[in-house]
C-alpha cells in the first residue's frame, strides 16, 4: 500500500506538542489532536498504529531537534578551545529549553506521574546528551578551565546556574494572579531569558568552577 501524499503526520505531531502545556502527553485526545492538526482519524491511524506510537514519534521529534541543536552548535564551534567548545553547546541547549519551556513542563508533569512511556524515553535518550556534555567538561579539566571535581558535582551546578531561572519562570506564573502574570513574566524574560543573561550566567559558572586565580578566558 502506498503511502499518501502530504506531510499529515508532522502535522499531527506538532498540533500534539502544542496540547501538551495544557495537559502533558497523557492527557492528550487523539480526536482533539486531529481536529486541531486539520487531518481526519484515518489518516492518524495510517501513521500511527497505536497511541504508544504516536506518542513516541512525538517524544522522538522533540529530543532529536533539541540534540541537533547541541550537535550543530558544537560542530561550529570546531577548533575552539574546550571552553568555548561546552559554552557554545551549553547555550544551545539553554536556548532549546527557553523556547520549549512551556512543553517541557507538560514532559515533566507525564514524568511526575510515571507515565511508562515518558520514563522509557527518558532512560534510553537522556544518556546521549549527558555523554556529550560529560566529554565537553572533560576536556575543559584537561585543559586547566575546570578544577578536577566529580562530574555528579559540576553538570548539576552548571545547569542550574544557567537553566535555573528559566523554569523559575514557569513557576512563579503559575502562582501570580491571572491579571498580574503578564507584565512580571514579560520583564522576567528579558532579564533572565536573554541571550545576553544566559551567557552572563554561565560565564558566572564557569568562573566559578575554574581552579583558583584562573577563570578559564584568554586575556
Amino acid at each position: 500500500m502506498s503511502r499518501p501524499a502530504g506531510d499529515a503526520d508532522k502535522r499531527l505531531i506538532r498540533a500534539a506538542m502544542e496540547m501538551i502545556p495544557q495537559g502533558g502527553l497523557a492527557g492528550i485526545s487523539v480526536r482533539q489532536v486531529a481536529v486541531r492538526a486539520g487531518v481526519n482519524l484515518g489518516m492518524y491511524h495510517y501513521h500511527f498504529k497505536t497511541k504508544q506510537d504516536f506518542h513516541r514519534r512525538i517524544l522522538d521529534s522533540m529530543y532529536e531537534t533539541f540534540f541537533s541543536r547541541l550537535t550543530e552548535a558544537l560542530e561550529g564551534a570546531g577548533g575552539k578551545s574546550p571552553r568555548e567548545r561546552l559554552k557554545k553547546t551549553v547555550l544551545a541547549g539553554a536556548g532549546f529549553i527557553r523556547e520549549n519551556r512551556a512543553l517541557l513542563f507538560g514532559l515533566a508533569r507525564d514524568l511526575f506521574a510515571d507515565n511508562a512511556e515518558v520514563i522509557r524515553f527518558a532512560r534510553i535518550n537522556f544518556p546521549r546528551h549527558v555523554v556529550l556534555l560529560v566529554r565537553l567538561v572533560r576536556d575543559c579539566q584537561k585543559a586547566g578551565d575546570i578544577r578536577p571535581m566529580p562530574m555528579v558535582h559540576v553538570l548539576p551546578f552548571l545547569f542550574a546556574s544557567v537553566i535555573g531561572p528559566i523554569f523559575a519562570m514557569g513557576f512563579i506564573g503559575k502562582i501570580l494572579p491571572s491579571g498580574l502574570k503578564e507584565i512580571p513574566l514579560m520583564a522576567m524574560k528579558a532579564v533572565l531569558a536573554s541571550d545576553t543573561r544566559l551567557e552572563e550566567r554561565l560565564e558566572m559558572a564557569l568562573t566559578a568552577l575554574a581552579p583558583a586565580g584562573r577563570d578559564g578566558r584568554k586575556k
